[in-house]
């Protein structure tokens, strides 16, 4: 029976503790020493088992350790003798008594029962079961030790029981009749005290957090907003954010039991900016509400006592306590101030009791990667960055391979087409290289402005490219039949190449919208799944008008338009069985419901199908491994791209030629006070200044086919105008039509 014995937390119907069982302990606490085994008991509830945590009620603040061997029983017995005991014991563990000193000492003056200072729920914290035969403390001493924090705190041994184990079990067995799985506490040796007193800890976290300020004190007068970007601006002045955001993270892991990310970068703005933003257990974006307490942080100076009092008054209202478990996930860009800005997001997260995962150099979307794998217990893939590119390069290479396959091309096969990529400096240019080395049989791509000279976004970048409508500088434009750029942190995707008459030609987020829509509405037309399943498209104001107009009414694919930010364009694709969303900036991704992944995997398995809807519906299946569905992601949808382009040999001419766009122009406008620019209808339209809205349909209506809206930027102290019409001249011309309207009505 001691097989089972191993889950003795799961069978145990009742722990007996002896208390007063060893002198040096009796002495300690000033007892007198029983002359009868002196018992209580504590209830199942009681035990905790790794990696859950010891939980201290709230208004506990003197919670003691008690090291203890612990006997587990057999079998049932009643009456048993000394000289049986040994029969009844299956085996042993160590455990904590876990004891609230200042209650029991109070209990025990009012001539009260103990059961709510030594009974409550994770008291008793148990090791695993160890077999009576690998120790045996009945005919030989057991050393039982405990250190907290580094520190030796007991140092007993089982011979200096005043009760020896066989008396203890004659005595209980008495009394109470003892089960299978029954454990018995035998008694604590001398060194209790307290674990952590939360009053101390409390003063112990107000005094590293009052160092951490004034070594890097928030400027006076300052308030940063959290907005989609999360906390952005010059690197100098972030570090005070820093501290409010590691305090933040903490408090968002403790509150969802789950590890939260910290990204430092600032994405596609100039190398001397950073930021910060936080990502939710499953990659996503931090949950919106969120965001009051992010401004809330921001908005309090460096005076410990008011932020401290905001903390605890968070924290009781978040049900959380300081010594709750927390874990965050930190990583950052290639800016040389991420280091330092990182490093002080990790020591304001330890103030508040928390665990670090630092996973130093990695892209953005490789941290909203690595976050949801570590909290869904790997199902998504492995929390690691190689186990990031084994899952997107695996099925690349699936799709690719079997498409040579089916082409009768396993020899003698066509080399891929070349690829150069501009990788704005920036992080991306590391992990491309090791992109290249993993797929370099199957994909031909040479990397440009990979940092080894140039700024972080200096004149290149996908956000250069689709601003200004240009290749970048750094990139030879007269060998490759096509190119891309991604940005700083490799969250957004352009493509472009230059045509035999060298015109430039940019393939931008409505493009890609387009090309994964194409794609996988094909897929499920094959695989007879289009009509089981709800796809639809997500955009923002900044869609081309003819890309729209294509999805919807070429394609017969819903389009939906939200605001303008990854955390609109991803809840509303949650919509969606199929939800696909690409700024036209090229950041973006596909979401796929669990109800499309079981009908895709059923259609592979179901013999009744033909071999060209099975086929489908693995190509389908495995595309979606390529996709990283957490947040748009340059290096996979590159690859995913990439395999669209092959499996449906198209070329980048071709999938140019989807459609035409509309020309368009963007331009920035900087203004005195962004917040003045006040929008609705997804932004598509102005409510505030008066008569700006008025003035904006007025210009409009000259110019056919013409479009524009403005909006103020979420990331920098500027105002954003877009414009499109039939034409690049009078794209141009109405955006800075209303460039001037802007300037003339926010002065």
């Amino acid at each position: 029976m001691t097989g089972t014995l191993e889950n003795f937390r799961s069978i145990c119907t009742k722990i007996i503790c002896v208390g007063r069982n060893y002198s040096e302990h009796i002495n300690e606490l000033g007892d007198v020493a029983p002359t009868t085994p002196l018992i209580f008991m504590k209830p199942p509830s009681a035990f905790v088992i790794e990696p859950n945590d010891i939980k201290i009620p709230s208004d506990w603040d003197e919670l003691h350790h008690e090291v203890e061997l612990g006997v587990i029983i057999n079998k049932k017995c009643q009456n048993v003798s000394k000289e049986q005991a040994e029969e009844n014991i299956g085996g042993y563990c160590l455990a904590l008594d876990m004891t609230e000193r200042k209650i029991q000492y109070d209990f025990i003056k009012q001539g009260y029962p103990w059961l709510l200072c030594k009974g409550f729920d994770t008291s008793c914290p148990c090791g695993n079961f160890i077999d009576k035969n690998q120790i045996n403390p009945l005919s030989s001493s057991v050393n039982l030790w405990l250190r907290v924090n580094g520190q030796m705190r007991h140092d007993g041994h089982t011979r200096d029981m005043i009760f020896a184990i066989p008396d203890l079990i004659a005595y209980i067995s008495k009394y109470i009749t003892l089960e299978h799985g029954d454990l018995i506490l035998t008694g604590t040796p001398a060194g209790v005290g307290p674990i952590i007193n939360l009053i101390n800890m409390s003063e112990f976290a107000k005094e590293k957090l009052t160092a951490l300020m004034l070594e890097y004190p928030k400027p006076s007068g300052i308030i940063l907003g959290y907005g989609t970007a999360g906390f952005r601006t010059r690197a100098d002045i972030l570090p005070w954010i820093m501290i409010r955001i590691g305090l933040l993270a903490s408090l968002r892991s403790k509150v969802k039991k789950a590890c939260i990310g910290a990204m430092i970068t600032a994405s596609h703005n100039p190398e001397q900016d950073n930021g910060v933003k936080l990502i939710d257990p499953y990659g996503e974006m931090l949950d919106q509400s969120w965001e009051v307490y992010a401004n809330n942080l921001s908005s309090l100076d460096d005076n410990i006592h008011v932020l401290w009092d905001y903390l605890e008054t968070l924290m009781t209202q978040l049900n959380v306590q300081l010594n709750d478990k927390s874990t965050v996930a930190i990583a950052y860009d290639t800016r040389q101030s991420s280091p330092l800005l990182s490093n002080i997001v990790k020591n304001a997260a330890e103030i508040l009791n928390t665990n670090i995962m630092n996973f130093e150099l990695m892209t953005t979307p490789q941290l909203h990667y690595t976050v949801r794998c570590y909290n869904d217990n790997e199902l998504y893939g492995s929390y690691t960055e190689a186990g990031y590119f084994d899952k997107i390069c695996t099925a690349f290479r699936k799709l690719i391979e079997a498409r040579r396959y089916n082409l009768c091309m396993t020899s003698g096969a066509k080399p891929a087409e070349q690829l150069a990529i501009d990788a704005a400096n920036g992080i991306g240019a590391q992990k491309l290289v090791y992109l290249n080395q993993r797929l370099s049989d199957l994909l031909t791509i040479e990397i440009f402005n990979d940092g080894t000279k140039g700024h972080l976004n200096e004149k290149c970048g996908a956000d250069y490219v689709k601003l200004y409508q240009k290749a970048p500088d750094g990139l030879p434009l007269t060998n490759y039949p096509k190119y891309c750029s991604i940005d700083g942190d490799a969250d957004r995707l352009i493509y472009y190449f230059i045509d035999e008459n060298q015109r430039f030609h940019m393939l931008d987020g409505d493009r890609f919208s387009v090309l994964f829509a194409s794609f996988i509405s094909n897929k499920l037309k094959e695989a007879k799944l289009m009509d089981q399943v709800k796809m639809g498209v997500i955009q923002t104001a900044y869609a081309n008008g003819s890309s729209t107009n294509y999805i919807v009414n070429t394609m017969n694919v819903p389009v939906a338009c939200v605001p303008t930010g990854v955390k609109h364009l991803h809840h509303k694709a949650l919509d969606y069985d199929i939800g696909i969303y690409f700024e036209a900036n090229g950041h973006g991704t596909v979401l796929f419901s669990d109800n499309l992944k079981s009908k895709v995997k059923a259609a592979i398995e179901d013999q009744n199908r033909t071999d060209e809807e099975r086929l489908a519906a693995s190509q389908l299946h495995v595309f979606i491994d390529i996709i990283n569905e957490t947040v748009g992601d340059a290096l996979a949808d590159l690859l995913a791209t990439e395999a669209i382009l092959c499996l449906m040999n198209l070329s980048i001419e071709g999938w140019l030629h989807l459609y035409n766009d509309l020309p368009q122009r963007q331009l920035k406008v900087a203004i005195k006070d962004r917040t003045m620019i006040q929008t609705t209808d997804a932004e598509r339209r102005c409510i505030a200044p008066a008569h700006l809205q008025d003035c904006i349909d007025e210009l409009v209506s000259k110019y056919s086919s013409g479009r524009s809206f403005v909006r103020p930027s979420g990331t920098e102290d500027i105002v954003r105008v877009y414009a499109e019409a039939t034409t690049q001249v009078d794209a141009d011309k109405l955006a800075d039509d209303i460039r001037k309207i802007v300037e003339e009505l926010t002065k």
